[in-house]
Order: C-alpha cells, then structure tokens, then sequence
C-alpha cells in the first residue's frame, strides 16, 4: 500500500466519523490530527538500472537485483590488474543465503580475492571505479580496471589498477539494490541499481 493510499484511507475514515448525528460519536480536533499523523509505510520498488559503464557488447549480460526482502551479506571481488569477476551471497527473508559469481575464470598466478562481510545494518552507499583497455592473448579488452565499495561504515579498495576513466555513484543509506553488467574473461561493463520510493 502506498503512502498516497494510506493517507486517503485515513481521510475518508475521519470523514465518515464526522458525520454522525451524535456529536458524542464524532472525533476531536485532536484526534484528527493524531490519526491523520499516524505513521504510514514506505513501499520499494526497483527503478531503472544506471548507466552501464565500460563495455556494452562483451560477453554475456548478468544482473543481480535486491528487493525489500533481501540483503547482500558478503561480496567477493577477484582481481588482479583488472577485476576478473564479482562474488555475491545474499540472505532472503527465511534467513537462507544464497550465492553467485559473476564475471571471468581465468587470469594468473597474481590474482587476489577480497572478501567484504557486511553487517546486518551496513549498507553500500558508494561505488566508484575506473575503467580501461587491456590486451590478453592477443585481443583487446574494455574492462572495469579497478574498483573501490564504500558502505555506512567502511572503505573496501581500491582493487586493481587506477587507470582509464573514471566513474562513481552514491546512495543514501538504503537505497543501493543491486548490480548489473557485462563479462568475458575480465569484469566487461558494470552498472547498478537503486530503490525508488512509491
């Protein structure tokens, strides 16, 4: 139900209870403002993703999205110069975790993976990155080259090499709902999504 509903209803109710003939039955000036003031739900829904930054033709597309029941718990980032890939787990509402990976396999002996445990209460609110060009057996790649996550209450990153353009995106607490993006052998394109109040 949305806030917009929820006020209507209490409007019409209050209305409703003024027009009894006995005046004993009608509700106080106190009372309508108290019931009118109640508090009223905040309903989510998934707004359009982000722009998608880096590559829009490599690989295959992936997403993941986080409605109101869901929370990421950890994520996993595979780098080295570049970022291979992302790992994500999320808890739903039975208290289930349920996790993924998302980008490239392979890479060298140098690759590093950083795991980010995120509390009950902790919430991305920035993500920022670069991405650049790079060649691997002969092809040449557009890929996020390094990326840092900033949450309610710590700074993870940068992981992997500052170079190319950059891009950055913030949310207030709450608001950040997932990712969606491109991969090959390296992290292609990535993008995200955001929660809209209704």
């Amino acid at each position: 139900m949305s806030m917009y509903h929820t006020h209507k209803t209490v409007s019409y109710r209050i209305a409703y209870q003024c027009s009894k003939e006995n005046q004993n039955q009608r509700p106080s000036m106190i009372c309508n403002i108290q019931e009118d003031q109640e508090p009223k739900s905040i309903d989510y829904k998934i707004a359009l993703p982000t722009e998608l930054w880096g590559s829009s033709t490599s690989g295959y597309p992936w997403s993941l999205l986080l409605d109101n029941n869901k929370k990421l718990r950890k994520m996993t980032i595979d780098h080295e110069e570049w970022i291979f890939s992302i790992g994500c787990t999320i808890e739903d509402s039975s208290g289930s975790l349920i996790s993924s990976q998302h980008g490239g396999t392979r890479g060298g002996s140098g690759r590093e993976f950083y795991e980010i445990s995120f509390d009950a209460d902790e919430e991305i609110i920035e993500i920022s990155g670069t991405v650049g060009v790079t060649i691997k057996q002969a092809f040449t790649f557009e890929a996020i080259s390094s990326l840092c996550i900033v949450t309610n209450k710590s700074r993870h990153g940068p992981f992997g090499r500052n170079t190319g353009n950059s891009f950055s995106v913030a949310w207030v607490v709450g608001v950040f709902a997932g990712f969606h993006g491109r991969a090959d052998i390296y992290m292609g394109g990535l993008g995200f999504y955001s929660k809209k109040v209704v």
